[in-house]
């Protein structure tokens, strides 16, 4: 029987065989108290900035009409 390292060594390769490559991939740990703390600071400052958000928003959306004015 093979081992477990074999076995995903062997899985890798059928992978690259098929045309796949792999990719690791970090994301932020959601579970801890401090990455949770940070995340609530940067959504009330996103939160904080939506009305001026939202005049630079309206200003990038009127820039298409800008080629008809001409």
């Amino acid at each position: 029987m093979r081992t477990g390292t074999e076995r995903a060594t062997a899985y890798r390769q059928r992978m690259v065989a098929n045309g796949w490559r792999e990719l690791r991939l970090w994301v932020p740990d959601t579970r801890t108290p401090q990455r949770r703390a940070s995340l609530a600071a940067q959504g009330r400052a996103i939160a904080a900035s939506a009305a001026e958000e939202a005049d630079v928003l309206a200003w990038v959306g009127s820039w298409d009409s800008w080629d008809e004015a001409e």
